[in-house]
């Protein structure tokens, strides 16, 4: 209801400083933080942690369904350009971009987005991260959603870029 809040538990413990969350269809949710901090739970009540690489800066989910099969991907980005990626949530692939990447969506394609106005894409399925020509170079971007179709992003110095 967004009134009442309880507090979690984090097996094995962990200090780091969790600075993005996303759910799945597939009912997990993920959190990512510092120090490459990952945490899983099926109920957003229990969370088990794993270290994964990179400073972990936010996270996105997405369900694709192709001949009746669907499939499952995370995302999340970080602040040295780590980018991890994953069917299940446990098991994680390690990709390394150019430049701090700050805000992360997962629609019909995989969008990353960062300082000097970076922006990377990815096609759901593929491997291959294609650095996008950006109209905002310099600037940084922090916040990244994809509705109705469109991406939009918003950043430093009252930055709003957007992209169908």
């Amino acid at each position: 209801d967004g009134i009442t809040w309880n507090a979690t538990s984090v097996t094995p413990a962990v200090t780091a400083n969790l600075r993005g969350v996303a759910y799945s269809t597939k009912g997990v949710w993920v959190a990512v933080g510092s120090g490459g901090t990952v945490l899983t739970s099926t109920d957003a009540v229990n969370w088990t942690a794993t270290t994964q690489s990179g400073d972990l800066t936010a996270v996105a989910a997405v369900a694709t369904t192709t001949d009746s099969v669907t499939t499952y991907t995370f995302v999340a980005v970080g602040a040295d350009g780590t980018v991890l990626t994953s069917n299940d949530a446990s098991t994680w692939t390690t990709t390394v971009l150019a430049g701090n990447l700050t805000a992360v969506s997962a629609a019909s394609r995989l969008v990353a987005l960062g300082t000097n106005g970076t922006i990377y894409t990815r096609e759901v399925a593929g491997t291959t991260w294609t650095a996008q020509t950006s109209p905002v170079a310099g600037g940084t971007l922090y916040g990244l959603i994809n509705a109705q179709g469109i991406y939009t992003a918003v950043g430093a110095n009252s930055t709003s870029v957007y992209a169908y």
